[in-house]
């Protein structure tokens, strides 16, 4: 298994978690990134807001974005969602939060996540790279809305991860 983990507020996080997604990604290959969580809940709105700044900064036409702010890829229509938009010929990259150590952290696998899974939500599992950034301490969570993060917090993760994942991306299409 491949896996790199980083913190955000490393200076470098962004050219690590590039040059990490580089190896990860093939020439010619179709691309869709489901960007998982619901902007109803901050420390669950990094997916959709990751969607938010791909769908703007990306410059292929040939990479399918599917979980935004506007249009979120959530538990309730996850299984549909997947079901109608999802070809099978595709590279999955399945972008979720979690709950983990430190807040802040960002982890890349080359294997599916299971999306929901801190929460005892019983998903399929997604993807075939996955970015999990890391929203809540485990234990943290008593309720939902009880956490210590900050929106400020979620956007910043969510540029370093938009930010790498665009800058790979990109780089596909230039060394073609």
């Amino acid at each position: 298994m491949d896996r790199l983990l980083i913190n955000m507020y490393d200076k470098k996080s962004i050219e690590h978690l590039t040059n990490h997604l580089r190896l990860l990604l093939k020439k010619n290959q179709k691309i869709s990134v489901l960007c998982i969580g619901t902007d109803k809940i901050i420390p669950d709105s990094l997916g959709p807001m990751i969607g938010t700044i791909l769908s703007e900064d990306l410059t292929r036409d040939d990479i399918k974005i599917i979980g935004t702010l506007e249009s979120p890829l959530h538990a309730l229509n996850m299984k549909k969602r997947i079901r109608i938009e999802l070809d099978n010929d595709e590279l999955v990259i399945a972008i979720d939060a979690n709950k983990g150590n430190r807040v802040g952290e960002i982890q890349v696998l080359d294997q599916p996540i299971s999306p929901g899974k801190g929460l005892f939500k019983n998903l399929p599992q997604v993807g075939h790279i996955s970015i999990v950034g890391t929203t809540l301490e485990r234990g943290e969570l008593k309720n939902i809305y009880d956490h210590k993060i900050r929106l400020g917090d979620i956007y910043r993760m969510a540029k370093t991860i938009s930010s790498s994942l665009s800058l790979a991306i990109n780089d596909l299409k230039i060394n073609e």
